[in-house]
Formats: C-alpha cells, sequence, structure tokens
C-alpha cells in the first residue's frame, strides 16, 4: 500500500499510510461527495479502515423513544456489520445500553421486554435495547467505540468478539467470517 501517494491538501504527495493517521481528517473527506466521486479508490481505502459512514437516509431515529440518554447507545448487530461495509442490516436495530439508561427504559417500556438468560432487550419500535450480551455489559463492549452523532458504534475487535460468542448460529457464524476477513485485511494492508 505504501506506494499509493495521497493527491490532497496536506497530506499532497504522502503515503496513505500518513492519511490514515489523521482518523478525524479522513471521516471528513469521507463526508464530502466530491470526494467519493473524485477519488473512489481513496475513499474506498478510508471505508476499510474506519467503516462505513452512515448517510442521511440509513440514520438511526433515537427520538422515536422519547428518552435523552444518558450515555450514547451502544450500536451492536446487523447495523454494525452495515456501518463496516460487510453487509446489509436486518429490521430491527440492536443496542447495549449503560445500566442507568436501561433501568429507566425497562420502567417506560415494561410490555416488550425480553430476557435471554439474563440478558434483558427492551424491544420498542424496531430496536432491542440490551442491558448485556452474554453477561458483557455496555462498560466492557463500549471499548474503542467509534463515536457518531446519537450512538457509538462498537469497535471491529469487539464485534468480532461478539461473533465469535454467538458462532454456533450459522448467520452468526457468516457475521464471523466477513469480521475476520476484514480484520485480516486491515492487518495486512490488504486495501
Amino acid at each position: 500500500m505504501s506506494d499509493k501517494l495521497f493527491p490532497l491538501c496536506k497530506y499532497k504527495d504522502q503515503p496513505i499510510e500518513n492519511v490514515l493517521q489523521d482518523r478525524k481528517y479522513c471521516e471528513w473527506l469521507m463526508d464530502q461527495s466530491w470526494f467519493k466521486e473524485k477519488y473512489l479508490a481513496f475513499y474506498q481505502i478510508f471505508i476499510n479502515n474506519f467503516g462505513k459512514p452512515f448517510e442521511p437516509s440509513e440514520k438511526i431515529n433515537l427520538g422515536i423513544l422519547e428518552y435523552n440518554f444518558l450515555h450514547k447507545p451502544l450500536l451492536i448487530g446487523g447495523k454494525a456489520m452495515e456501518y463496516y461495509g460487510l453487509r446489509k442490516s436486518g429490521l430491527d436495530i440492536d443496542f447495549v445500553i449503560h445500566k442507568d439508561d436501561h433501568k429507566i427504559l425497562k420502567e417506560k417500556y415494561p410490555n416488550n421486554i425480553k430476557d435471554l438468560y439474563g440478558d434483558i432487550g427492551i424491544c420498542e419500535y424496531g430496536f432491542e435495547i440490551w442491558n448485556q450480551i452474554c453477561t458483557f455489559d455496555y462498560e466492557n463492549l463500549k471499548e474503542n467505540a467509534i463515536e457518531e452523532d446519537e450512538c457509538i458504534i462498537i469497535s471491529l475487535e469487539k464485534l468480532l468478539f461478539l461473533k465469535a460468542l454467538a458462532m454456533e448460529i450459522p448467520k452468526y457464524h457468516k457475521d464471523l467470517e466477513l469480521v475476520v476477513r476484514l480484520v485480516l485485511k486491515k492487518a495486512y494492508k490488504k486495501i
């Protein structure tokens, strides 16, 4: 990858590896429509390294819950897979939230509670909002998460971990393979 020199601005004529060290700059460029149109190869490199930015039509509307979160919800599951450009998400949107937020939402929506061996999910408006996954809670899973406007996105490493926990289920095993491929691609810079 080091033979690719960046053509723009403060990183002009520098190796792409230098540009990738400046995540905020890369994310800013990914938000510029002209960048994707004119520099598709570099745009794809940024996507492979940082994940796919949400397009406005893909924004998650947490406002429908009529609740102001004390801590940004952590996006997991299919929508996180979509964020990283691995596959399209399904119909539901999965989050793990802080215990304080979970306690309040559980009281607000008492009729749509799901209990999977102690993992408590609040299922409302197409969301599945969990207190934990396999006993791993918000504090554990939010490590290295990516900041977005309304939520944080689970890190690729933690997503890999969650998919490995559920790999006996064929759907999650396939997801695990997709995440592993992306991790290896990044590790060996095959972008």
